[in-house]
């Protein structure tokens, strides 16, 4: 049965969820961790790409039934036979358990596109992030104190599960030491994530919590329809395209490796350029200078052009579908402590903004393509969202942050705008005086977006603020200005500068957030004084929660300040400063990300396949007659906890994804 059958039948709902704590480690679930090899590099593809090749191989399983003995299985004879690995109702515990379902699905005979249900596994990843401990199983166990893992996996791994200088695979007698090393890490790796999730103490926050996982395990198994062939062309011109841009750049500057970022910086210097970097943000700022020499501007023109994001998701596209002609695995669940999701590999989440005006001017450049007609770098930036091709019916929230932060602050004129359908960002700019205070919609929508969180002027400048002057304006003059739109927004709304005051507060203090318009809707927030951390519980019943909150020095943008500090969730570790304005905005995007995890929820029941999500936008699978009324429908068909808050969404049909 298929993913999509799963979910029109109904197979996905389990009559019996596990979920919390003594639901999932009753002493009956089976702890895994694998070691694996195959020529695919992971860093470049998915692990539906990586167990699809030939020379792909499960090398040991160390396993344990609930806090029993810890044992080994090598090779694939072995591990089939591990007690319970394949019955559907003993549940399996793993790290980035998505990795181990579809390894072990392989490892079944199931066909590419079939996986073991997501419902068999627990993630003890997404149970980290759920309470707020770093991702990485390393420093999920340190921040519980309880068994550390082994950091010698790192070169162990290289070494065995990743093709040798000689193209193929170390076998254990050729190093037999280092080999029972990598058993030793394997075994430990269970040993520990064992160790860290009873520590832990707890299951899923809620039910609901627990079937968002589920419904993305279902949705990444699903994945994207690619037009790989159009990826192959793309990329092929975009190399063409480079090859004559490093020419031509060696020409103007001279340099060895105009490719170089010190080269080039040191280039620039002696134009008399000094910047401290060359990414897409630094060079668009150096091109707005009026100052700037002609051959200056040509030169970081073509810089931007050959660091065009295109290069990479051409060939993300190209190595990581799978040959029925799906891309799986594009999101990752939970990369933050609101719980929203993030993009993998192709990165839905962060395509380029660049898009053609209309179907027309799409169809040309893909015609030009496949007749090996080379078209310029910035079209190729814009044929990466049509990679996604379909048919789609897509659909998105409007206005959501907007809409939620009025509606948590208890600002009624935003809400009663938004009731009556009006635009918000004309309102807003009416608010605080309409043409007569040089306020047009440009204006509005610019402060809304920099507004709303606490920003001042320093935020209008990141959302755009620039483009509300000449092209030119040194940022000292446009900083008074913009500052002077900020107070005027903060004056016009009252309600969301006390939301911010009173947040913040409740983050050090502890408290309640109760708003008029929330009627059925409260946010607590719950201090922890002997372990620091923070439970901020959302109306959904899942808290936000900040492990080891400290006030302490913190070094932001060259200098020193007091701030208070959590431990980071994200893989990479380290602590997160929590500013005011951080504090506000996670709130809102939690409930934005419960809202868009509702109307997965919705969405899958109506059994309608989710192709991926991106911020807050669903794309599904299919069109028919009435596709664009029904997905609007039911991802506006709100959880009883969001009573009062005006939701609205709009959609389209298409045949290759686009920016609507």
């Amino acid at each position: 049965m298929t993913v999509a059958e799963d979910i029109r039948t109904g197979a996905l709902f389990k009559p019996q969820l596990r979920w919390t704590f003594d639901d999932i480690f009753d002493g009956t679930e089976l702890h895994l961790d694998i070691e694996t090899y195959s020529s695919v590099d992971l860093s470049k593809a998915t692990v539906y790409k990586y167990v699809e090749v030939e020379d792909w191989q499960i090398l040991i399983c160390s396993w344990a039934i609930g806090q029993g003995e810890v044992h080994t299985a090598y090779g694939h004879d072995q591990i089939r036979e591990i007690p319970g690995l394949f019955d559907p109702d003993v549940l399996k515990v793993a790290h980035n358990s998505d990795f181990e379902r579809v390894n072990f699905s392989r490892l079944k005979g199931l066909p590419v596109g079939q996986y073991i249900d997501p419902a068999e596994y627990v993630d003890t990843m997404a149970l980290a992030s759920c309470w707020g401990c770093p991702r990485s199983l390393k420093g999920f166990t340190q921040a519980l104190g309880g068994e550390q893992k082994d950091q010698a996996g790192g070169r162990l791994i290289n070494m065995f599960s990743k093709p040798n200088r000689r193209g193929g695979r170390t076998l254990p007698e050729e190093r037999p030491e280092d080999w029972q090393r990598y058993v030793d890490y394997n075994r430990q790796d269970v040993v520990s994530m064992r160790d860290a999730v009873y520590r832990l103490g707890r299951g899923f926050p809620t039910e609901q919590e627990r079937m968002c996982n589920i419904e993305h395990g279902h949705i990444v198994d699903y994945g994207m329809r690619m037009d790989v062939p159009l990826a192959r062309l793309g990329k092929q011109c975009f190399e063409a395209n480079k090859r004559t841009d490093l020419g031509r750049l060696k020409e103007l500057t001279g340099l060895a490796n105009p490719n170089s970022g010190p080269q080039m910086k040191g280039w620039l210097v002696d134009q008399g350029i000094v910047t401290d970097s060359l990414d897409k943000k630094h060079v668009a700022e150096l091109l707005d200078r009026e100052d700037l020499p002609a051959d200056v501007r040509e030169v970081l023109a073509i810089k931007t052009r050959v660091s065009a994001a295109a290069a990479s998701k051409f060939d993300v596209a190209i190595k990581a579908t799978n040959r029925d002609g799906r891309l799986r695995g594009t999101l990752t669940y939970g990369k933050a402590n609101t719980m929203r999701w993030a993009g993998a590999t192709f990165s839905p989440q962060n395509m380029p903004r660049d898009h053609f005006d209309d179907d027309e001017q799409q169809d040309e450049a893909i015609a030009k393509l496949r007749k090996r007609i080379r078209i310029p770098t910035a079209d190729l930036n814009k044929l990466i969202r049509p990679l996604i091709i379909g048919p789609l019916t897509v659909a998105d929230y409007s206005a959501i942050e907007a809409r939620l932060t009025s509606w948590v602050a208890g600002e009624e004129e935003p809400i009663r705008t938004f009731e009556e359908g009006g635009d918000i960002y004309v309102a807003t700019a009416e608010a605080m005086g309409g043409e007569a205070a040089g306020m047009n919609r440009q204006k509005g929508k610019t402060t809304v977006l920099a507004c709303g969180y606490g920003g001042g002027a320093g935020a209008m400048l990141k959302m755009g603020g620039a483009s509300l002057f000449p092209k030119g304006t040194p940022e000292e003059a446009m900083r008074p200005e913009l500052q002077a739109l900020v107070n005027k927004w903060r004056e016009t709304h009252p309600c969301i500068v006390q939301l911010w005051d009173t947040l913040t507060e409740c983050f050090i203090y502890g408290g309640t957030w109760r708003s008029p318009l929330m009627p059925k809707a409260e946010i607590t927030y719950e201090v922890d004084k002997r372990t620091g951390a923070r439970y901020v519980w959302l109306p959904s019943g899942r808290p936000i929660v900040y492990q080891n909150c400290k006030y302490e020095t913190v070094r932001v943008k060259y200098r020193s300040r007091r701030a208070w500090t959590c431990m980071s969730v994200d893989s990479k570790g380290g602590r997160d400063v929590m500013s005011p304005m951080k504090v506000v905005e996670n709130v809102i995007q939690a409930l934005g990300r419960d809202l868009l995890a509702h109307a997965i929820h919705n969405v899958t029941r109506a059994g309608i396949p989710i192709v991926t999500h991106i911020h807050d936008e669903i794309v599904t699978e299919g069109v028919d007659r009435d596709s664009v009324d029904r997905l609007v429908s039911l991802m506006c068909d709100a959880p009883d906890w969001a009573e009062g808050l005006p939701l609205a969404a709009a959609g389209y049909t298409t045949d290759r994804y686009r920016k609507d």
